[in-house]
């Protein structure tokens, strides 16, 4: 099984993303994600989207529920 990790664009975007979020859903890869990332799309999505906090703790629960929390140890910008 593939690892991927994705910028938080991937868990915003509604178009190609849905590809790769359906894809660890179905665990047909293992979707890495931290902290920092988790945190840039949900502040993207109530920043920018305006979506509400129960918006949010939906997309946070989903997110969680199809990604393996990881903890870099080198980021590269």
């Amino acid at each position: 099984m593939y690892r991927v990790t994705a910028d938080s664009r991937i868990y915003i975007s509604a178009r190609k993303s849905l590809t790769l979020l359906d894809m660890a859903l179905e665990r047909q890869i293992e979707l890495a994600i931290s902290d920092a990332i988790l945190s840039e799309a949900l502040r993207i999505l109530r920043d920018k989207f305006h979506r509400t906090p129960e918006q949010l703790e939906d997309a946070d629960r989903f997110i969680q529920s199809i990604t393996r929390h990881v903890y870099p140890t080198d980021r590269t910008s």
